[in-house]
């Protein structure tokens, strides 16, 4: 069994859509998405099957779970974790998660980015997305995966962007599976953020675009951050200059 895993709102779904395509191209909805490559805790669970041998999922590595025993390889998605902040924000208003009302006190977006940031920070993570899917905070989740002694390609989000076919062909030789290169071609061409989007009915994909975290968090946040996550963020090139 291989795994696609990563923190939330890392590009996971990207990276499933990649995956899907290449190897399930029988689909054309969304849901047909998500039945290629179930939860991990809908395919444990026996409720979903996983019809091209992955699952994907959120939670870290532990080698003493039952779930983990026969993994075969793993692709591991990581992204610049104040990206992922301003994503999972983005992504908790639009399916109407609970925030805490400190984070919306204020009905000027500045403010309530600067409130979720406060929250994301100081917790390592979202609490909620901590909490729900077991994945604990971001520095936790990243490094069970990096020093597991499974196969596992790290492919960083900002270089998938740049390169999408040439970093998911890596990924695929890191595991040894099957790269052909006009399949993988079709499968990158189909799995564009617009292709995506068209799929998209409730708006889960975002603007998508690498830094942008710059642009808007403020630099006492960006300092905070930095303490948080820089020493984990720093071994895959990440840094906090604005």
């Amino acid at each position: 069994m291989y795994w696609q895993v990563g923190y939330e709102k890392s590009g996971n779904t990207w990276l499933c859509f990649l995956i899907s395509h290449l190897f399930d191209k029988s689909y054309q909805t969304w849901d047909d998405y998500q039945n290629s490559i179930p939860n991990w805790n809908d395919y444990f669970d026996k409720t979903k099957k996983a019809p091209i041998n992955w699952v994907c999922g959120h939670i870290p590595f532990s080698p003493m779970s039952e779930y983990f025993k026969d993994v075969t390889g793993a692709i591991y998605m990581v992204r610049h974790p104040l990206d992922v902040a301003l994503s999972s924000m983005r992504h908790r208003i639009i399916i109407d998660f609970d925030l805490d009302p400190m984070v919306l006190k204020s009905s000027k977006y500045d403010d309530m980015v600067d409130g979720y940031m406060k929250m994301f920070i100081a917790n390592c993570g979202d609490p909620a997305f901590n909490k729900m899917n077991g994945s604990y905070n971001w520095n936790a989740n990243v490094k069970s995966w990096i020093v597991s002694d499974k196969n596992v390609a790290v492919v960083r989000y900002e270089d998938l962007w740049d390169d999408t076919f040439g970093i998911f062909t890596q990924a695929l030789l890191k595991l040894d599976l099957p790269c052909d290169v006009l399949a993988i071609k079709k499968s990158v061409e189909a799995s564009s953020i617009a292709s995506m989007s068209q799929l998209d009915k409730i708006h889960f994909i975002g603007p998508a675009v690498p830094g942008q975290w710059k642009n808007v968090i403020e630099k006492k946040r960006v300092i905070e951050a930095e303490n948080m996550f820089g020493d984990l963020a720093s071994c895959f090139g990440y840094d906090f200059d604005t």
